[in-house]
């Protein structure tokens, strides 16, 4: 299993330097650790830079190229580096941990560095590198490399056709085209939509069609072709429905308008046959009649009044009482069509 990245360190990094060392991914990671925490623009008071902290003259001594600044470049740097302390020091890790840090594998300052590391990393202060490549300038290469042709034998590797920051520069453009080309098929959409009461969106659209057919028999454009033709054709659908959609609102325009006159003359001739019927009231003949007649302990008086063919009955019933001020009157009124 790969290690874990550590800050701008990735673990494949790691893992590389520690193979081209012949050491643990452990030690590689926590000496990294212990020098940047894996930041990338780490900056010592000494001038120490990078995930690896290397001073100016040690990188210039080294023959490194890049920057310290750079993971790969430091990685790369870090493993030749301590790949030649490992060596100078008989496979001893802790004495070219020290040297690393202190210049000399005696230093106690270097010893205690080293001692730090191991005991990070879950090794023993008696642990011995095996195994190490020494191969960093390939090795190196290879870590950020997506497509590497394989080696052959006397000739060695053929190098790196596609490494992984160009493959996401590419990829990354390829996006951006993707995108860019959504978007101008949205705004044609967008477009159709805004003049589809028009013919003007038919006209586009049979245009974009037109070009796509065209675009569709170039080589590496039928993909293009292809995507302008279908959004031609979603532009003239839009046009065609719009036409249709406005001669549909237009007719139920029209019928809501009948319909509203037709109401509205109803409506005067309901008005006009009331009027009629009161001017004929008002232009007939009047007859009034008004009858008494005696009741128990009061009198009843009946008028009647005719109109036309309305009788109207007025009829007022006054009582008197035993005792003064006990006299009542009652009123009541009705109306019927006579012949």
């Amino acid at each position: 299993m790969a290690s874990q990245s550590l800050g701008c360190v990735s673990g494949t990094l790691i893992d590389w330097a520690a193979g081209v060392i012949g050491i643990s991914p452990a030690i590689v990671r926590a000496q990294i650790n212990q020098e940047s925490g894996g930041n990338c623009q780490a900056l010592s008071s000494a001038g120490a830079q990078g995930p690896a902290q290397f001073e100016p003259a040690t990188w210039a001594q080294l023959g490194c190229t890049g920057s310290p600044d750079n993971a790969t470049s430091a990685m790369q740097c870090y493993a030749k580096y301590m790949y030649q302390l490992v060596q100078a020091n008989n496979g001893n890790i802790a004495d070219a941990l020290a040297e690393y840090n202190a210049g000399s594998a005696s230093s106690p300052a270097g010893q205690a560095y080293a001692a730090s590391i191991l005991a990070a990393a879950g090794q023993p202060d008696t642990a011995t590198a095996s195994g190490g490549t020494g191969a960093t300038t390939t090795a190196a290469s290879s870590a950020d490399c997506l497509w590497q042709l394989p080696s052959l034998p006397v000739v060695g590797s053929l190098g790196c056709i596609l490494s992984k920051g160009n493959a996401r520069a590419i990829l990354g453009g390829m996006l951006m085209a993707g995108s860019a080309f959504g978007a101008l098929v949205g705004l044609l959409i967008i477009a159709a939509a805004g003049f589809r009461d028009t013919g003007a969106a038919r006209a586009a659209g049979g245009a974009l069609e037109g070009t796509g057919a065209a675009l569709a028999f170039v080589p590496g454009l039928e993909p293009a072709g292809l995507a302008v033709g279908a959004a031609g054709s979603t532009a003239r659908r839009a046009g065609s429905s719009g036409a249709a959609s406005r001669s549909l609102a237009q007719r139920r325009q029209r019928r809501s308008a009948e319909g509203r006159r037709a109401a509205q003359g109803q409506a005067a001739g309901q008005r006009r046959q009331a009027a009629g019927q009161r001017r004929a009231r008002a232009a007939a003949p009047v007859s009034t009649t008004t009858q008494r007649e005696p009741i128990e302990g009061g009198t009843r008086i009946t008028r009647r009044t005719v109109r036309g063919g309305t009788e109207t009955v007025h009829v007022t019933e006054r009582t008197k009482g035993t005792q003064p001020g006990q006299s009542r009157t009652s009123q009541h009124r009705y109306t019927r069509q006579v012949a």
